[in-house]
């Protein structure tokens, strides 16, 4: 039996860097978010694959800590942004009342109560959450007075590095920041947008969900 795993990386929200493959012995300590673990049983002059895995860590590159000589920068907040797609706020108190007790009182959540829903599907909720912006024209109603896009062509033609997202204004800040969404397809990029062109965040982990379909399945 021979294992060996490869580092695998995201290169903004359409490509992927496969790292080499490399033999996996008693105390490896791969040095990266995700790595792909393949081992093979060599009997009877025959190869079998038995097993073939992703596995995900948040590595932490402790050549970027700062020394201890330098000043200790001033303490901040951890913040931690949990979002579940399709599910209103009356329906999240009615239908997982446990849920929202633990965040609640052990984790001190807040709850965004007057985030409004602006437009059909995850695109354009997403867009006014994490850029603040409208990404399409509010029509004209009962319940709104109409606003036109923030975007002045249609925002898929668009990449979206040097917009006003969320992750940068907490990097700018010096926050260490994962974004680490369940859709193979992604906010940015769904049905066929540019997204990202850079990696937006220090661990994305958007891209195990392609690949748990790609390569497990």
């Amino acid at each position: 039996m021979l294992c060996h795993y490869r580092c695998i990386f995201p290169d903004g929200d359409h490509n992927i860097v496969y790292g080499s493959w490399i033999k996996v012995i008693n105390g490896t300590k791969p040095e990266c978010d995700v790595i792909e673990v393949e081992c093979r049983l060599f009997a009877k002059n025959e190869v079998e694959v038995f097993y073939q895995y992703l596995h995900a860590q948040i590595y932490r590159n402790t050549t970027k800590i700062p020394s201890p000589s330098l000043p200790k920068p001033p303490e901040k907040y951890d913040v931690h942004i949990i979002i579940l797609d399709s599910v209103g706020r009356t329906q999240f108190i009615r239908s997982m009342p446990k849920t929202i007790h633990l965040l609640r009182e052990y984790y001190e959540a807040v709850p965004f109560r007057y985030l409004n829903k602006i437009g059909l599907n995850s695109r354009p909720n997403g867009f006014a959450f994490l850029m603040g912006k409208t990404a399409y024209q509010i029509p004209k109603s009962l319940f709104s007075r109409g606003y036109s896009s923030d975007y002045p062509e249609e925002v898929c033609k668009m990449a979206v590095d040097n917009d006003q997202f969320i992750g940068f204004r907490y990097q700018d800040a010096g926050y260490v920041t994962m974004m680490s969404e369940d859709w193979a397809n992604g906010e940015f990029t769904w049905p066929n947008c540019r997204g990202f062109q850079k990696t937006p965040m220090d661990h994305y982990m958007k891209y195990i969900s392609y690949l748990y379909i790609h390569i497990v399945h």
